[in-house]
């Protein structure tokens, strides 16, 4: 197997936006090279035979083996990093001949530091080891779908390109799967699943990536032809969908099978619902099937984050990254229409360069039973302020993450001795990820606050409706000119809180949410995001009962704008 060649003929430098002094990129497309912005279709068909020989294999572990069982690696070897693939490749590796395995290589060794009597070394240490000997092992990265942001790790440890190579990266695996008709390992996976009889003649494409998405199942089965209709889950886990009107068609995430699919299907309508790291699936998907209309719900916009957060967030490949920003750009020039949750004055400049329909959607606007608004404004001398925030929050183990550097203020919030304090960690899986996040029930736990794993939306407005205002988290201007996202984006922690009747605490740096609030009187626009001062510049201005009625106001439009999303997404589909 060969040593892959690393600058790919559509990798770019990593970078940051170029940021004005406005805090936001005066053209957020400009990190697209020039030659791609100005034929976006001709380079749609380019990267989709990249992205095909890339991303075309099925990547699982039994595939995996049966591809090292005909072309092993030679000679004393680390793999890296020690996943379920490597674990089920050392009995396949260990007797065969011309093979030895030295170390495996991971940035959490387990305890015992080895797996089935192979020693198991931190990168670093292995190479510190390594330092001098002549006859230095060669490092074969060994993972199904991430192993283009393994061998980036390596490349940034300063391993020589030489002494890396890739499994199920190579070129060598891709023409393995090939010569195998992966066609038909498709089509007896779907067999295996009694799903075989869904490839047939549909109207409609539903394609869903992952489980996150702006549009909710019953939204999606308001626009779209019960009877004409198939959802694939593109890699997603089905089990997490609530469609009740359309088939679901499973699938792991590869080329091969969505190559299948759109050919089977013949789908006049594709809409894509993807997150940061995959829009690239839009060209891709448009050059497998130019004839189809393609309606692109965009979660968040890669152009809009920087790489350092987006590569190690989504351990994506800087040329996946390129590729999802080029997708962001090919639909706004080529699709039917994009759907985004993005508005006011910053957005209008990515919006100006649109040559397609733009569709404002409200993630987590939703119809609630109406709360109190006419009850008395409350006696903060009397009766504690209620303060909610439902949102992320960093793992425990990482307490300084770059993108969420409030906890801070959220502590502060909740040592106030005026407010009440409750906290819903919307990345906290009750009973999945309790260990990442159990430190947090004792943190916000005194005698003003408690803390709560995520619940379903639906629950979380009628759990939070009796408190006075939600708390948006509070930024600096060091995060914003890092993330200028916060200027265009209207959060689903916003319009959560708007859903369940509550007015929204927030500071100016979330420009597009703040004309609304502003607009309707639907809450407090903090001027100094300080935790010193935070609690009183909040007191002395809180007045729930006025605030409740604007945030009432604000609902009441979003969700009317939500309506006629729906009818403009209908119109991008060709339903008259």
């Amino acid at each position: 197997m060969e040593t892959p060649d690393y600058i790919a003929s559509l990798s770019e430098p990593l970078r940051r936006p170029q940021l004005g002094d406005d805090i936001f990129p005066p053209d957020p497309f400009s990190l697209l090279p020039e030659e791609w912005r100005a034929d976006p279709r001709g380079s749609a068909g380019i990267l989709a035979k990249r992205l095909f020989r890339l991303l075309a294999p099925f990547r699982d572990n039994e595939t995996v083996l049966a591809f090292l069982a005909a072309h092993p690696p030679q000679g004393r070897i680390a793999l890296y990093p020690a996943g379920a693939a490597t674990r089920a490749a050392i009995p396949l590796l260990r007797d065969r001949d011309g093979v030895e395995i030295v170390a495996l290589l991971d940035r959490a060794p387990p305890p015992g530091g080895n797996l089935d009597g192979v020693p198991v070394l931190t990168p670093d240490a292995f190479l510190a080891n390594a330092e001098g000997s002549e006859d230095r092992e060669r490092i074969w990265i060994l993972h199904p779908t991430f192993e283009a942001r393994f061998l980036e790790s390596l490349l940034e440890l300063g391993v020589a390109p030489d002494r890396i190579g890739l499994i199920t990266g190579s070129e060598a695996f891709y023409d393995w799967w090939a010569g195998r008709d992966g066609g038909t390992e498709a089509r007896r996976y779907w067999a295996d699943r009694d799903q075989t009889h869904l490839l047939k003649k549909t109207r409609n494409l539903v394609v869903i990536p992952q489980f996150l998405r702006m549009l909710p199942e019953a939204d999606l089965e308001e626009i779209f032809v019960e009877d004409d209709t198939l959802v694939l889950c593109y890699g997603a886990d089905p089990e997490r969908l609530n469609f009740s009107r359309f088939p679901l068609l499973a699938c792991p995430p590869s080329v091969e099978f969505l190559k299948l699919i759109l050919s089977e299907t013949q789908a006049d309508v594709v809409y894509l619902s993807s997150l940061l790291p995959e829009h690239y699936l839009a060209p891709l998907i448009h050059a497998l099937r130019p004839e189809a209309r393609l309606i692109h719900e965009i979660y968040d916009w890669v152009n809009l984050f920087p790489d350092d957060y987006i590569l190690p967030s989504y351990r994506i490949s800087g040329e996946l990254v390129q590729a999802s920003r080029f997708g962001e750009y090919y639909s706004s020039q080529c699709a039917a229409a994009v759907v985004s949750k993005r508005s006011g004055p910053f957005w209008q400049r990515l919006q100006d360069d649109f040559t397609v329909p733009y569709i404002w959607y409200l993630q987590g606007a939703i119809e609630t039973g109406r709360t109190q608004i006419s009850r008395p404004r409350r006696q903060r001398e009397n009766t504690k302020l209620g303060l909610v925030y439902a949102g992320p929050l960093p793992l425990a183990s990482d307490p300084n993450h770059p993108f969420y550097r409030f906890l801070p203020l959220l502590d502060a919030v909740a040592k106030a001795p005026e407010v009440r304090f409750e906290l819903f960690a919307s990345s906290h899986l009750d009973g999945e990820n309790d260990d990442l996040f159990k430190p947090y029930a004792a943190r916000f736990d005194g005698a003003n606050s408690r803390y709560h794993a995520r619940l379903p939306l639906a629950e979380l407005v009628v759990e939070i409706a009796g408190f006075d205002y939600g708390f948006m988290a509070l930024n600096n201007a060091a995060d914003v000119l890092a993330y200028p996202d916060t200027r265009a984006v209207i959060s689903a922690r916003a319009t959560g809180y708007l859903s369940a009747g509550l007015p929204i605490v927030i500071d100016e740096t979330w420009t597009a949410i703040v004309e609304l609030v502003e607009t309707f009187e639907a809450g407090i626009v903090v001027k100094d995001p300080n935790p010193e001062t935070v609690v009183s510049e909040i007191l002395s201005r809180a007045d729930p009962a006025k605030h409740r009625l604007g945030a009432e106001r604000l609902r009441d439009h979003l969700l009317a704008r939500n309506k006629e999303a729906l009818r403009e997404i209908a119109s991008a589909a060709g339903y008259g």
